[in-house]
């Protein structure tokens, strides 16, 4: 309140600063100003005043009092007229939904797809428009894949993580006749709860048919157009991208790519399958064909004018080219993926893409430009809250502060790190926070603080098959 008040925001903060797990800073120049001047030798009355000097002084007084009282009144008159069009409260958010993973009780095994098949086809369908935010289902399929902390549920948890003011959650059971119902359980998290009931012959046509009844229970107004220039009406098209999106949530994108490449062959404008298809084509080394998917989307993402899809298509293509320490064309990248975040009012992208911008700046020795974009998107994720990226905000510091030759602020960035992926309840990324600060432990001529870290990663990479933590944390150990 302050901010808008002043003509200041948390872009600008050239008022108030945010100083990052401190507080808040009055950064402007003051001046102290005396309003009440010291009296003069000469100020002083030499004669005590007269009564007719009192009596003149008093009609003055009187006077002004009531010029006073007039203008106060013409004030509060024309606030009538004002305060409606000038005062106005600003229009508030809207909602935040998450769809939770739905509960398979048919009994079939083959129907296991659904279970986040669905989520993320309806989640897809209902696209992110103006009048509804919806949760990424690769979100929430981390978030629901990983343990909450102690005392915590699942429920709670998501909402904490996300941000998400409304939680989907269902039940798919099967009738006589080979019939399907689907319940979903609405939950506003105000106290009250509402069912939508939904049967059919097709599983995958109960995704289809949920996305009118969620926007009408939500009392949205229906969608004037689309949100891609066409969707997977066919029920068998439709059942293949919800399969393919179970298996990607489920880390598996080698099996997941053939069902985006049938979507993406019998649906080119569904736009979702084509960039699933390129996630998959990156996460199994097929590098060219998710170069030249990512390409052909970026360009008919500008050209049907759809920013916040052309941000994840940047923020992707940042990822790739940092992999490859293609750090220029990286941080070429993520300057677009601002502006198109920008553009779309995406918050979330945007201060990833700041941060992505920051650590590549750091790394190339910028300290200063690195430390202004960490200091913007701390800012936004402060004001979301977008608890997703805290740890990437920490690491941030963490690559910063290296950069500075500031070990004992490395090491706290690197603890702050591993204590936002514990609140998360993300185990492989506090794994892989873990082994961040052991390497900042035993680069400040720490190793014996160190070595329970690192024996730490490598069972938990031992016990879960993960090559890559294991090999690196024997290696420093090593080392």
């Amino acid at each position: 309140k302050a901010r808008r008040a002043l003509d200041d925001d948390g872009e600008q903060q050239s008022v108030i600063r945010t100083v990052y797990g401190r507080g808040l800073q009055w950064v402007a120049p003051v001046s102290v100003v005396d309003t009440e001047a010291a009296a003069t030798p000469g100020d002083a009355p030499t004669d005590p005043p007269s009564e007719a000097a009192e009596t003149a002084h008093a009609a003055q007084s009187q006077r002004k009092w009531w010029i006073v009282v007039g203008a106060l009144a013409l004030i509060g008159i024309l606030s009538f007229w004002i305060a409606p069009r000038g005062m106005a409260p600003p229009a508030p958010p809207p909602p935040r939904l998450a769809l939770l993973p739905i509960d398979n009780a048919t009994g079939d095994a083959s129907l296991d797809w659904t279970v986040r098949g669905l989520p993320g086809l309806v989640a897809s369908l209902l696209g992110d428009r103006p009048d509804l935010n919806v949760v990424d289902p690769l979100q929430v399929a981390r978030v629901w894949g990983f343990t909450p902390p102690k005392g915590r549920s699942h429920a709670d948890h998501m909402r904490y993580v996300t941000g998400a003011d409304v939680l989907v959650s269902g039940k798919l059971i099967s009738l006589p006749g080979k019939i399907y119902q689907l319940t979903l359980h609405v939950d506003p998290g105000k106290g009250s709860t509402s069912d939508i009931v939904l049967s059919s012959s097709t599983p995958s046509a109960l995704g289809i048919d949920a996305v009118s009844r969620l926007r009408h229970m939500l009392k949205l107004d229906p969608p004037a157009t689309s949100p891609f220039k066409d969707m997977p009406q066919d029920a068998y098209l439709a059942e293949t991208f919800a399969r393919g999106i179970d298996l990607a949530m489920h880390s598996d994108w080698q099996g997941a790519k053939p069902y985006f490449v049938v979507v993406n062959k019998g649906d080119a404008g569904f736009l979702p399958a084509r960039l699933l298809l390129a996630k998959a084509q990156a996460n199994t080394d097929e590098l060219r064909e998710a170069d030249a998917g990512y390409a052909t989307l970026l360009a008919d993402a500008r050209r049907l004018n759809k920013p916040a899809l052309a941000a994840r298509v940047l923020t992707d293509q940042v990822v790739q080219a940092t992999n490859r320490h293609e750090n220029t064309k990286a941080l070429e990248l993520a300057t677009q993926a601002m502006a198109s975040a920008r553009q779309a009012d995406d918050r979330e992208i945007l201060a990833g893409a700041l941060l992505s911008a920051a650590n590549i700046n750091a790394r190339q020795h910028h300290v200063d430009i690195a430390l202004k974009q960490y200091e913007q998107a701390s800012a936004l994720i402060e004001k979301g809250p977008m608890r997703e990226l805290q740890p990437r905000l920490y690491n941030t510091m963490a690559y910063i502060a290296k950069e500075k030759k500031d070990p004992a602020a490395a090491i706290a960035a690197a603890r702050a790190e591993l204590t936002a992926d514990q609140a998360l309840g993300k185990e492989r990324s506090s794994m892989i926070a873990s082994f961040n600060l052991a390497y900042a432990l035993s680069r400040s001529d720490r190793p014996l603080d160190s070595l329970p870290l690192l024996a730490e990663v490598w069972n938990w990479g031992s016990q879960h098959h993960d090559d890559a933590l294991e090999d690196a944390a024997q290696d420093e150990g090593e080392h």
